[in-house]
C-alpha cells in the first residue's frame, strides 16, 4: 500500500522514513514495511505465516464471544505492534520472534482449558489447533531469537 498526503506545499510519501528512524506510522514502528518483507520470504514461510495468522485471527473473530477468542486477537495485535517496532528499528531480523511472547502464556492456558474440560466442541478443536501451530511457531521463534543473540543479526530478507 502506498499513498501520498498533500498538505499545502508539503508532500509526505508513505514509504519515506522520517528522521531518527521514525516512520510515518509512529516512532520506530513500520507495519507496512514489516508486511512487505513478510511477503518477500521464501514461499513456504509466506504460507506458514498465512496459516498462523489466519488460524489465530479468523478463529479469534469467530469465537470473539469467548474470552479465548478475545485473547487470541489481543495476542496477535500485541505481536504485530512489537514486531513493527522491532522491524522499524532493526529491520527484518530474527529478533521478530519476540512478538509472540504472549503466546508463552496463551498456549499453556489453552491446553489446560481443554484438558480440564472447560471448553468443548468447535472451540476446543480450534484451541488445540492454536496450541499445536503456535507451539511450533514458538520453537522457531526461540531458535531465531537465540541465533540473533548468538550473533546472527543480518536481516533475513
Amino acid at each position: 500500500m502506498h499513498f501520498d498526503i498533500q498538505v499545502s506545499d508539503i508532500t509526505i510519501d508513505s514509504n519515506a522514513y522520517l528522521p531518527f528512524g521514525t516512520t510515518l506510522y509512529g516512532e520506530f514502528m513500520d507495519v507496512v514495511g514489516l508486511m512487505k518483507n513478510m511477503m518477500r520470504m521464501k514461499p513456504i514461510w509466506v504460507v506458514w505465516v498465512m496459516i498462523l495468522g489466519s488460524l489465530n485471527i479468523v478463529g479469534g473473530v469467530y469465537f470473539f464471544n469467548t474470552l479465548e477468542g478475545k485473547l487470541a486477537i489481543v495476542c496477535m495485535v500485541f505481536g504485530i505492534i512489537v514486531m513493527s517496532f522491532i522491524h522499524g528499528k532493526y529491520g527484518f531480523v530474527r529478533l521478530l520472534g519476540l512478538g509472540h511472547t504472549l503466546w508463552l502464556l496463551l498456549v499453556p492456558w489453552y491446553a489446560m482449558e481443554v484438558l480440564q474440560g472447560k471448553v468443548e466442541g468447535h472451540l476446543a478443536l480450534w484451541m488445540w489447533s492454536v496450541v499445536g501451530i503456535n507451539s511450533l511457531s514458538l520453537i522457531i521463534d526461540i531458535m531465531d531469537v537465540a541465533r540473533y543473540f548468538g550473533g546472527d543479526k543480518e536481516p533475513v530478507v
